[in-house]
């Protein structure tokens, strides 16, 4: 497993040290991570580009073909490739984090909410491919890639859908956002949200071995 971990991280370093490279200068250029929105994009795209990237590589090279000739079990290729996305992400976060603190030891002020945006970048990148490597390892690269369009997609309408039936209910329900926002600043929530992200992230493992062994 370690070997197969070494290969995925040898084949991204880079382009992990071109998404550094450039997102770095960008935040240079205008001062931009201090700005935690901009950090918790890059958190995001950093770890799909490179998690596509990884995926990519194994679709063209038809890798997975070739390790299942190998005397390697099936759920050794898939967590090997979940341990690897998730060492990207800490790669990446710990990136994020050093960078915030170097502006603001420049004298950079800093948002108040910046580590809160960066996490609530992690828990939805690692929604987001989780879905991905699910169905990459059922049903190859090309069905993946879009599964993530489709469902970018819908983040984009759903919200506007369920505002535009919702009007006429909201007066009823005015209070609904009040009762969010207590729900989210509970002292447990970060912890029920990690929970529900990590377990989402382990069933996406369970199902990529069972289809990856189908398949």
């Amino acid at each position: 497993m370690f070997k197969l971990i070494y290969k995925d991280l040898y084949q991204l370093r880079k382009s992990f040290l071109l998404y550094c490279g450039v997102l770095l200068g960008l935040s240079l250029l205008a001062d931009s991570f201090a700005n935690g929105a901009f950090g918790a994009l890059f958190i995001v795209v950093a770890v799909y580009g490179l998690t596509l990237r990884s995926a990519y590589y194994e679709d063209k090279d038809n890798a997975l073909t070739f390790l299942r000739t190998l005397p390697i079990q099936a759920k050794t290729i898939v967590i090997a490739k979940y341990v690897t996305v998730a060492l990207l992400l800490s790669l990446v976060g710990l990136f994020a984090l050093a960078v915030a603190a170097v502006f603001h030891l420049m004298g950079t002020p800093l948002e108040a909410d910046l580590l809160s945006l960066y996490l609530w970048a992690t828990a939805g990148i690692m929604v987001l491919v989780s879905v991905f490597l699910a169905v990459f390892f059922r049903w190859g690269y090309n069905r993946a890639v879009n599964t993530i369009r489709l469902l970018f997609l819908s983040l984009f309408f759903i919200p506007i859908i369920i505002s535009r039936f919702s009007q006429d209910l909201w007066p009823q329900n005015s209070n609904l956002v009040e009762t969010l926002g207590r729900v989210i600043t509970q002292p447990l929530f970060p912890y029920l949200m990690a929970s529900l992200v990590l377990g989402i992230y382990l069933i996406s493992m369970l199902f990529s071995i069972r289809g990856f062994k189908v398949g």
